[in-house]
């Protein structure tokens, strides 16, 4: 029987997402790209607030941190083997925004800005139906203003022609 020692160490990695969260959001670790020649066994995440996990399986884990600042995640793996690779990498946290009072605060309100977005649209809309409305009643006003210029100089100009020969009187007929 042969038996073969292990002499290579295990790479650890994770990616976060997202890498900047804000407080009281969840945070995803995903571990999976940590890698071995031979068979992962545990990951142990220390997630910078007093918070570790050990997992034997899945090396995917959702956080939440509740309090702002910068945290130095940390994974270790272990193989088959018992030998380990450590890996870590920042998260920064910003403390949640306060919600708006003020005249901006629709923006937070996805309800309130369509609102205010619809009303600013009808608003456009209605003036530019007003305009187009008002342009089309000064192009007929002006259209009849011409016809009637028309209309007095054909008037002008009959007037302006030979005068009519008033036909003669009929003769009767009397045999």
């Amino acid at each position: 029987m042969t038996f073969s020692v292990d002499t290579i160490d295990p790479v650890a990695f994770f990616g976060v997402t997202p890498t900047f969260a804000i407080q009281g959001e969840l945070v995803i670790v995903d571990a999976t790209n940590s890698s071995d020649n031979l068979q992962l066994v545990s990951y142990r995440l220390d997630f910078g607030d007093g918070n570790i996990e050990d997992l034997k399986g899945d090396p995917v884990i959702n956080h939440i941190y509740t309090v702002p600042g910068t945290y130095k995640i940390v994974i270790t793996v272990t193989d088959e083997a018992g030998r380990t690779a450590t890996y870590s990498k920042d998260i920064f946290v910003d403390k949640k925004p306060k919600k708006s009072s003020g005249p901006m605060s629709f923006l937070t309100n996805p309800f309130l800005m369509i609102l205010v977005l619809l009303a600013v649209f009808a608003t456009v809309g209605a003036r530019i139906y007003q305009y187009r409305r008002k342009q089309d009643l000064l192009r007929a006003v002006a259209a009849y203003e011409a016809y009637q210029a028309q209309l007095a100089r054909a008037r002008k100009a009959k007037l302006k022609k030979a005068p009519v020969k008033k036909a003669a009187p009929r003769r009767s007929k009397t045999s």
